[in-house]
């Protein structure tokens, strides 16, 4: 069976077959592609190794959740100075490498999550028919790709220890925005967290008004945290 409007596929996926169980659809999908492109050297191989499955979560049709039994090929790699001599089989248009979430799924729990956050997305997506955790929610949103903020008038600046004494985090935000600006891990304590501080407001930030002031401000503190 070819694809359906109902569940599109790319070129070179066909559905073998569909099933019912209690918790879901399962639909059987086969590669039929003939070659592929190693992922580390970028030349084709048209040699099979053998087949593998993956089961990833589809979006969900008419309230049911499906999951995809994916039949996918690996493949020698034939370029002798790559490092890779056997690689698997890419379907970069319908799922990342190592994802259990198709691109279309993981895209619509990044609309979830950003609407209403990790425990609500997780009350809300069962109803859905999407059966997902807050942590693979809020672990989805890390995947989004941070846009670029150049200059940033009104700044905020938050830190909090991981690890009393031994791991910190610092998170800075665009509060003229409201969008993300940077996030920092450190092992070295409060005057490390500050110099990083520091460099990214020397950066970013525009220098008047409230956010010259609070700049230097945070200057004069940590350079007294630092001796």
């Amino acid at each position: 069976m070819s694809t359906t409007p109902l569940l599109p596929l790319p070129d070179g996926l066909d559905i073998t077959s569909i099933s019912e169980t209690p918790d879901a659809l399962l639909v059987r999908v086969t590669s039929h592609r003939p070659s592929s492109v190693c992922p580390l050297c970028r030349e084709s191989s048209h040699a099979i190794h053998s087949y593998y499955r993956r089961k990833p979560m589809d979006l969900p049709c008419a309230g049911r959740p499906i999951r995809l039994l994916l039949t996918v090929k690996k493949f020698f790699c034939r370029e002798t100075t790559c490092p890779r001599k056997i690689f698997t089989e890419r379907l970069p248009e319908l799922i990342e490498a190592s994802s259990r979430l198709t691109i279309r799924l993981r895209q619509a729990v990044q609309e979830i999550g950003f609407a209403t956050s990790g425990k609500g997305g997780e009350d809300l997506c069962p109803k859905l028919g999407i059966r997902i955790s807050d942590v693979t929610l809020l672990w989805s949103l890390h995947l989004v790709p941070t846009p670029a903020f150049g200059k940033v008038r009104v700044v905020g600046l938050d830190d909090w220890s991981w690890k009393r004494g031994q791991r910190y985090g610092t998170i800075v935000v665009n509060l003229f925005l409201r969008v993300f600006v940077k996030r920092q891990f450190s092992l070295f304590g409060l005057a490390s967290e500050g110099c990083w501080c520091l460099s990214v407001l020397n950066s970013h930030v525009i220098r008047c008004g409230q956010a010259l002031c609070f700049w230097l401000t945070l200057r004069s503190m940590f350079l007294f945290l630092q001796g």
